[in-house]
Parts: C-alpha cells; sequence; structure tokens
C-alpha cells in the first residue's frame, strides 16, 4: 500500500504489480500476499485518474508447484508413443 500510495502521490503514469498463479486460491503466505497486492491494485484504480493501476498474473511457472507445463509433456510423450 506504500508503493499504491507514493505512485498515487507523485502522479506516476503507469503501476503495474506483477503476480502470479499462486494468488488464485492460494495455499501459503507467498500465494496470500499476491492474491492481497492484487486487490489493492485493482481497487487503486478507484482513488485516482492520473495513474493506471493494472495488474499482470503470470501462469504455469515452469518449475513451480501445480504447473501444467508437465501434464502437457506427458501428454505429448503419451501421443507420440502411440504413433
Amino acid at each position: 500500500m506504500n508503493v499504491i500510495n507514493a505512485a498515487i502521490k507523485y502522479k506516476v503514469e503507469k503501476y503495474i504489480d506483477v503476480s502470479t498463479d499462486k494468488a488464485a486460491d492460494p495455499t501459503n503466505i507467498y500465494g496470500m500476499t499476491k492474491a492481497v497486492a492484487e486487490k489493492l491494485t485493482i481497487q487503486a484504480n478507484c482513488l485516482t485518474n492520473d495513474t493506471n493501476f493494472i495488474c499482470i498474473r503470470s501462469g504455469n511457472v515452469l518449475g513451480t508447484s501445480g504447473s501444467v507445463v508437465p501434464l502437457i509433456i506427458k501428454q505429448i510423450e503419451r501421443k507420440t508413443r502411440l504413433r
């Protein structure tokens, strides 16, 4: 919230919160803080017209728990074996 307040105070043109897929249905503190940051960022758009608050969420980060990448690799391997 401190960074959001500073962006508003100094009329920053664009504020981008970079989140992760862990913010969706969080199961730990990391995911919960990402989810809260997303909510604060989105809500900040109601506080000013000078700063455009944007939130982006990358998903399926390679090597993280819950990533869809291993599933896709298995599907590709299975289809290759069927040919």
